[in-house]
């Protein structure tokens, strides 16, 4: 069904795995923030797009309001974009979030305390954003 899988990734992955990662890039605290704000956008308007024929309305508003004066029903339906380059990190970069989590929690730590772990070799291109994400020592 297009409602769950569109509610699937927009809660469980986009929102509890991407935005987190790049909170720290989209607030300006480590490099790239024009890139993550960008990406960002074309995410949210791209789940909007996707959104529209179920959720009509709201849809509609929040697209006048952030992204045009125009009717989102007159846009055109998304085409797939896959980078499988990086498609291939999600769900490493989520059973590492999973786990830094378990081990926080475990631990009576708060999401914002200091961890020290290792990242997974295979993730070592995310480094920067996954020390910040998880305040890892």
């Amino acid at each position: 069904i297009p409602a769950n899988a569109i509610r699937e990734f927009t809660w469980n992955i986009f929102a509890a795995h991407y935005i987190e990662m790049v909170k720290p890039r989209a607030y300006g605290l480590i490099d790239g923030k024009e890139g993550a704000c960008y990406t960002l956008h074309k995410c949210l308007a791209t789940i909007l797009l996707l959104s529209a024929p179920i959720i009509p309305f709201i849809t509609d508003h929040l697209w006048r309001e952030l992204y045009s004066n125009k009717s989102i029903h007159l846009e055109q339906f998304p085409k797939a974009e896959w980078d499988k380059e990086f498609a291939k990190y999600t769900n490493d970069i989520i059973e590492f979030n999973s786990l830094v989590w378990n081990e926080k929690k475990s631990n009576g730590k708060s999401l914002k305390d200091p961890i020290e772990i290792t990242i997974p070799d295979n993730l070592t291109i995310f480094k920067d954003d996954l020390i910040a994400m998880h305040n890892i020592i």
